[in-house]
């Protein structure tokens, strides 16, 4: 009887594969990517990810997933992931208003030894990764999402990155 009821519970998750925006590194590598009129060694790619869950707040959550890109032999970067790298959470949740809240805890926050971006341009991008996914998941259908982003876990050092919280609104 048990394998009947697990069965049940494993058919009643759904399985979607999207496409998730991530902040990515290029620390291990000789190429920089020109961000707001700057060259850095990092860029938003995307990749496919299967995924369950609450929608959209899982997509956003995935911002901040680890990433090993794949490469040659003499690659040997074992993560990828800005958000990762730096420790910033991010989570997303709706409001009793109907917008979506994305934050970025930076309560753990630590700059990693071998990259060399400064933590406002690590959260920009992040930021830009976040409003592509939603961007391309977004359905026409179901009208305008309305999202505000909202930075927490700042200290004395890093208080002024709050004034990267804002709203922007995803439609199609």
């Amino acid at each position: 009887m048990l394998p009947f009821l697990l069965l049940g519970l494993a058919q009643g998750t759904t399985l979607e594969v999207v496409q998730v925006f991530q902040p990515l590194s290029l620390h291990g590598t000789d190429i920089d990517h020109n961000f707001e009129g700057k060259p850095i060694r990092a860029q938003i790619f995307s990749s496919p990810f299967v995924l369950s869950g609450a929608m959209p707040e899982t997509l956003v959550a995935s911002v901040a997933a680890p990433h090993r890109m794949p490469g040659s032999e003499n690659y040997g970067v074992k993560e990828s992931n800005l958000l990762a790298l730096y420790q910033v959470g991010l989570e997303a949740h709706f409001n009793d208003e109907d917008i979506l809240l994305v934050t970025f805890d930076l309560s753990k926050l630590k700059a990693p030894e071998d990259v060399e971006l400064p933590i406002r341009t690590v959260l920009r991008l992040a930021i830009a990764a976040v409003k592509k996914s939603l961007a391309e998941y977004h359905h026409e259908e179901n009208g305008p999402l309305n999202v505000r982003v909202e930075i927490e876990g700042t200290n004395q050092k890093n208080a002024s990155l709050r004034d990267l919280a804002g709203g922007f609104e995803v439609s199609k």
